[in-house]
């Protein structure tokens, strides 16, 4: 990916965010702690911190945003 497009991405993902009110966050259980993470995965959630989107891991892309 060139610079424009990485830029264009930027803008793009800032508008959305913005546009729905959202955050992109990293989230685990409670029961995590230094010896290793628990129900670690990435989330989308509201201002509020209800989380709108949940995944099953450290990604999130087009195929895990299924209607």
């Amino acid at each position: 990916m060139d610079a424009a497009t990485k830029k264009q991405l930027r803008a793009d993902l800032k508008a959305l965010l913005a546009k729905y009110q959202v955050s992109i966050c990293f989230t685990c259980s409670d029961s995590s702690d230094t010896h290793g993470l628990r129900d670690d995965r990435i989330t989308i959630q509201d201002a509020a911190g209800k989380i709108i989107i949940d995944t099953d891991g450290w990604h999130l892309g087009a195929s895990g945003l299924k209607g």
